[in-house]
């Protein structure tokens, strides 16, 4: 039998890894991501890798217990799309052309 992917969950999870994204941006802006570029953002998902094999192993016991499984894998992914906008060089959009769009 073929199964499909529920695409409304995955979608769900894409707009959950937005919004996670926005409010990361607020808090430590892009800075960093902008300053340390790819080579930056492999540390940052390497960090979140070893993480998230710490969490797996330790059968989704973390001790810090604000920070979920879930959380470092959406982490991931917005690092994962953070490096594919860097190699097509969009990552920041310039002033102006904010500007053009909205008239």
């Amino acid at each position: 039998m073929n199964k499909e992917i529920n695409w409304e969950q995955f979608e769900l999870i894409i707009n959950e890894c937005i919004e996670l994204a926005h409010s990361k941006n607020k808090d430590y802006g892009t800075y960093s991501l902008i300053e340390f570029g790819r080579k930056g953002c492999l540390i940052r998902m390497n960090d979140k890798l070893n993480r998230l094999k710490t969490l797996i192993l330790n059968e989704n016991k973390p001790k810090v217990e604000t920070e979920k499984i879930e959380d470092t894998i959406k982490d991931l992914i917005n690092y994962s799309i953070y490096l594919l906008l860097m190699d097509k060089k969009k990552l920041i959009r310039e002033p102006n052309k904010i500007t053009n769009n909205l008239m």
